[in-house]
């Protein structure tokens, strides 16, 4: 049974001339972690304010654990929200930060030492307790507002793009400590992003959203390798897309070339449609053979340092291409090679 339902939703901030979001449902268990992910305008806050209570949608239902919350004012839901700005008051300590809300519902002095001292712990803030947010670093800062969040004690925990104003290197730490922090408590978390990589390591499911509405809904792992559109495909890493038809068992496009692709990752079976692959799952060689299936033959136009390897552009009849490679395997601008685009790694899209 699901513990969180959306049926329905929409929302419009110009009396229902447009819809931000538009029929929108997804259905989320308990103890889930999920994602929305998508880029800027797709509705994935909007959609996170009409469950926090800040918006109210036009049509549709919020459901939580049985129960119509879609009248429910914010303030009596009591749901855990950490935002991007982390929201913190300069003039209160850590201690004082965390102990805010728990405070203003006149909890017990005894009762409000434990609960914040077990969060403060949880959250890895031990002995910064009296320091105020200017002498925290983001990350610290980062966990003052979720253990703020975490002490009440939520049904839920939302989290809306948390982690946009920290470096590379602390993002991936802290990440990794609200999933660490999740699975710990086994709270309902439902976490706004933009960026695949961070949505995709922590979550349990993945809602991609696109223009109001969810393109694909699934685990991180089944999203990755088995997108199920062209929109997809592109926000979450392939580069190379070809237009072909279907002729028997093969795929030819508008220059005779034959693609054959493996009956098991198969979506249409006629009229036109999109093949793509990853840029790490071209093969790359350099020789002279003829190309027959699957083989393409081009011209390296730009070389770029990645750091683990190399990524290259490669001009063809088919159109320009994407390849990342080993840093073992160096190719030179302008040197004439063959791509071979293994079936099994090929995936099929509408038109």
């Amino acid at each position: 049974m699901a513990f969180v339902e959306l049926n329905n939703i929409g929302v419009s901030y110009d009396k229902k001339e447009h819809y931000v979001l538009e029929d929108l449902s997804i259905e989320i268990k308990q103890g889930e972690f999920l994602s929305l992910l998508g880029p800027s305008g797709c509705g994935k806050t909007t959609t996170l304010r009409v469950i926090a209570g800040l918006i109210n949608p036009q049509k549709g239902q919020f459901i939580l654990d049985g129960e119509d919350m879609t009248d429910v004012p914010v303030h009596k839901r009591g749901f855990g929200m950490v935002f991007q700005s982390y929201a913190l008051f300069p003039h209160l300590c850590v201690f004082d930060n965390v102990a805010f809300g728990l405070k203003a519902k006149k909890i017990a002095t005894a009762v409000i030492e434990e609960k914040v001292q077990r969060f403060i712990e949880i959250c890895g803030l031990k002995g910064f307790e009296q320091r105020f947010p200017k002498q925290l670093s983001g990350g610290q800062r980062q966990r003052v507002a979720l253990a703020r969040a975490l002490v009440l004690e939520p049904k839920l925990l939302l989290l809306d793009e948390p982690l946009s104003n920290l470096d590379a290197k602390l993002r991936v730490t802290m990440r990794q400590e609200i999933r660490r922090i999740q699975q710990q408590l086994g709270i309902t978390t439902i976490f706004v992003t933009h960026d695949q990589e961070e949505c995709f390591s922590i979550s349990d499911k993945v809602a991609i959203m696109n223009q109001g509405v969810i393109e694909q809904f699934n685990t991180p792992e089944e999203i990755y390798r088995h997108p199920r559109s062209h929109f997809v495909a592109d926000f979450i890493g392939f580069e190379n897309f070809i237009t072909v038809t279907k002729e028997g068992s093969a795929y030819i496009d508008n220059k005779g070339q034959q693609f054959e692709v493996d009956a098991s990752d198969e979506t249409s079976t006629a009229g036109q449609v999109v093949l793509t692959i990853r840029p790490a799952d071209i093969q790359m060689r350099a020789d002279d053979a003829i190309p027959g299936s699957n083989q393409i033959r081009g011209k390296i136009r730009v070389r770029t340092y990645l750091g683990r390897g190399y990524q290259y552009e490669v001009a063809s009849e088919q159109g320009n291409f994407i390849v990342t490679t080993a840093d073992s395997d160096l190719f030179e601008v302008d040197q004439e090679v063959t791509l071979t685009l293994p079936s099994d790694r090929m995936i099929i899209l509408a038109k």
